[in-house]
């Protein structure tokens, strides 16, 4: 049944206890009757006409009067609603927690999701694939997966059940270590060729000094030879001569080759032709008689010595 305020009929008469008057209707608006609420009919259930009795919450005190218990009733309502705000908020926070302000709404993660209404599925095969990633690094590393140490090495530079990190300190120290005696032994050995060379630079100036000394001491035998060829030092010719065989200016083989033409030359005259009489050789014990002999001649107009028959000579 509906009630409309503006259908209200109008009443002839009222009584002290009348609260409210309505307008009823059974057909859709066509029609109204007018009905009332009466205070007796209100308060039907309470005892009293003066309050509201007993309740069995604790939000309204009993016999507490219409005003105290809505009053009551709006109190709790309001401090539900801040106890409701307050939670929601502590909820709301916690949830956020400590979450970027571009992550901070569902909006945002599914966002970040890329809207995927299966992410889980597609993270889930991200995280199967990833998954063989991590069993290559593992086998990478050669030791097993999840393990919390690299075991034993055999050498003394890693020692056992260390961290990747451990052991990579070890060996940059041992490194860093045999640099610094790679560095001390150069060092030394540098000193000590720096020394062998000193020696050796001191051997090759004595050699130099030797070798100067020597060059002077050559200098005055070439001086000396120079003064016996009776030519001056540097000389590239034998000069002029008084003679007609050498000839002026030359040098010393061209000379030679002039008076070994001129010895040869002279031996030629020397023999006749045939014979072999080029040498004569004394002999202080006289020989006997020959059966047939010759003399040597001297040619008036060539200069040659010739052989002549004895028979010649004993002719003239």
């Amino acid at each position: 049944m509906a009630s409309k305020l503006s259908g209200l009929g109008a009443v002839t008469g009222t009584n002290a206890d009348d609260l409210v008057y309505l307008a009823s209707t059974q057909d859709a608006g066509t029609s109204y009757t007018s009905k009332r609420i009466k205070i007796s009919n209100l308060f039907s259930s309470v005892a009293s006409g003066t309050d509201l009795g007993t309740f069995t919450g604790a939000v309204i005190a009993d016999n507490a009067s219409v005003k105290a218990a809505l009053q009551a009733l709006e109190t709790a309502l309001e401090s539900e609603v801040t106890n409701r705000a307050s939670a929601i908020t502590t909820a709301v926070n916690n949830l956020v927690d400590s979450a970027p302000g571009t992550l901070d709404t569902l909006n945002e993660i599914a966002a970040a999701l890329g809207d995927d209404p299966n992410a889980a599925a597609t993270l889930t095969a991200l995280a199967t694939a990833n998954e063989v990633h991590i069993d290559n690094a593992v086998s990478l590393t050669g030791v097993a997966k999840d393990a919390t140490n690299l075991g034993t090495f055999t050498g003394s530079t890693v020692t056992d059940s260390k961290t990747i990190k451990e052991a990579i300190q070890l060996l940059e120290t041992a490194i860093e270590a045999e640099i610094s005696n790679r560095a001390a032994a150069v060092t030394a050995e540098n000193t000590a060729m720096l020394a062998a060379v000193a020696a050796v630079q001191a051997d090759v100036n004595q050699n130099e000094s030797d070798a100067d000394a020597a060059v002077a001491a050559n200098e005055v035998h070439i001086d000396n030879i120079a003064t016996l060829t009776g030519l001056a030092k540097d000389s590239t010719s034998l000069g002029n001569f008084t003679g007609s065989t050498i000839t002026n200016g030359t040098v010393l083989k061209t000379a030679l080759q002039e008076l070994e033409t001129a010895q040869e030359a002279i031996d030629a005259k020397t023999v006749d032709s045939g014979n072999n009489v080029n040498v004569l050789v004394a002999n202080t014990t006289p020989d006997s008689t020959p059966a047939t002999f010759y003399f040597l001649a001297v040619d008036a107009a060539s200069g040659a010595i010739k052989v002549v028959n004895k028979d010649f000579v004993e002719v003239e």
